[in-house]
Parts: structure tokens; C-alpha cells; sequence
């Protein structure tokens, strides 16, 4: 399993959530690449407690805004939640419903901005970079805090990703 990079005039988006404790503190990370694995942006937010899976579709909503900052049309978001991948490609063809949250408005809303959008499943070993910006939200003062340059905790990550390093994929069976 590996970090891939987009096509040609494509950005992705590796967003990912995470949760600790018996409070479920949650927070969430992730970063913006162009089609040579170059660094465009990357975010940390503290998210005080929620579900991984809220906590993901917060990373979706963050990095969607901070695209838009950066005046990006293009974008796979890439997400190592099968659910939250499945809604969210049920958000793009079906659009928003009643019962559904602010939360999922909000995406929806956003994923409108965009001239093209692809939701896809990324195994946590294609990941990484993403899972280590999201742990980085609990320990940082902020509330939101968005990095123009990699940190150093996900330099060797970044490296490994635009080397085409792979990382064996275990299964139990």
C-alpha cells in the first residue's frame, strides 16, 4: 500500500480523524498535494469530543475550505474510512436530505464549489501523512492551525510518499 499521486492538474486530499480517550477527544488533519506530490497545504483541528467518524468528515469539511483558499478546482479526497467515503459519494449523486446534518450541509455545500470532485478509499497505509497531522491536533495549542510548509514530524512521511514507498498491508485472517 502506497501514496499515489493525482493526475495532471488534479490536487489531493488526504484528510483523517482521530479520537483518544474515554472522553472521545477528536481531532483532525490532513494535507493538499499537487500532481507531483508537491506540499500546497496542510491543517491540524482540535475537535473536543465527537465520533472517528465525525471526526473524518471534519477533516473532509477543513481541507474542502482550505482547497478553496488556495483556489483549487480539482480535488480526490482520499479517506481511510470506508462509511465516510460511502456517504460522501451518497452526498454527490443523491445531494442533501432533511434529515441529514449540518455537518453533511456544509460538505455538500462545498463539494457545489468545486469543478470536479472524486471521493475514493485509501487504506491508512496510503495514509499516513494525513493519520500523523490529525494525532498533531491534540497536542497543539490552537484550535485550527494551517501549515504553508511541512512540518518536521511528517517530512520523512512526505518523502517516503513521493518515492512510491510501499507499506505491506496486514490482514488477519
Amino acid at each position: 500500500m502506497r501514496w499515489v499521486a493525482p493526475g495532471s492538474g488534479w490536487v489531493k486530499l488526504n484528510v483523517d480523524g482521530a479520537s483518544r480517550g474515554e472522553g472521545n477527544l477528536a481531532g483532525c488533519g490532513g494535507l493538499l498535494r499537487g500532481s507531483d506530490g508537491e506540499w500546497i497545504a496542510g491543517f491540524a483541528r482540535k475537535l473536543g469530543s465527537c465520533s472517528a467518524n465525525k471526526a473524518e468528515l471534519w477533516g473532509v469539511l477543513t481541507g474542502l475550505q482550505v482547497a478553496k483558499i488556495c483556489n483549487l478546482e480539482q480535488i480526490i479526497v482520499e479517506c481511510d474510512s470506508v462509511a465516510v467515503v460511502q456517504l460522501l459519494s451518497k452526498l454527490q449523486a443523491d445531494g442533501i436530505a432533511d434529515s441529514d446534518t449540518t455537518l453533511l450541509t456544509e460538505i455538500y455545500r462545498f463539494l457545489q464549489k468545486f469543478s470536479s470532485v472524486a471521493c475514493v478509499h485509501v487504506y491508512r497505509e496510503g495514509n499516513k501523512c494525513a493519520d500523523s497531522l490529525a494525532n498533531l491536533s491534540f497536542d497543539q495549542e490552537d484550535f485550527f492551525v494551517c501549515f504553508d510548509t511541512p512540518l518536521g514530524v511528517i517530512v520523512d512521511c512526505l518523502y517516503s510518499d513521493s518515492r512510491g514507498i510501499s507499506y505491506p498491508r496486514h490482514i488477519l485472517i
